[in-house]
C-alpha cells in the first residue's frame, strides 16, 4: 500500500511540474514585445486603419482631416 502511494505521489508530483512548465511556456509566448517606437506618417497610420473597414461602413460618413486638408 506505501509503495502504490509512493508511486502515485511521483506521478502526481511530475505531471504537476509538466503542467506548471506549460503555463510558464504560455505566459512567455502571451507577452506582448517590447514597444520599440520609429517615426511614422500619421496620415498612413490613419488611412491603413480606416481601410480595415472599406466597404463596411454603409450609411457611415466618416470625415478625415489629415495633414491640413480636409479629405473624404
Amino acid at each position: 500500500m506505501q509503495r502504490i502511494l509512493r508511486e502515485c505521489s511521483i506521478t502526481i508530483s511530475r505531471e504537476v511540474q509538466t503542467v506548471k512548465t506549460l503555463v510558464d511556456e504560455f505566459s512567455q509566448f502571451a507577452r506582448f514585445p517590447a514597444a520599440q517606437p520609429v517615426p511614422s506618417d500619421l496620415n498612413q497610420v490613419v488611412n491603413n486603419a480606416l481601410g480595415v473597414f472599406a466597404g463596411r461602413l454603409d450609411g457611415i460618413e466618416v470625415l478625415k482631416d489629415l495633414d491640413g486638408h480636409f479629405r473624404r
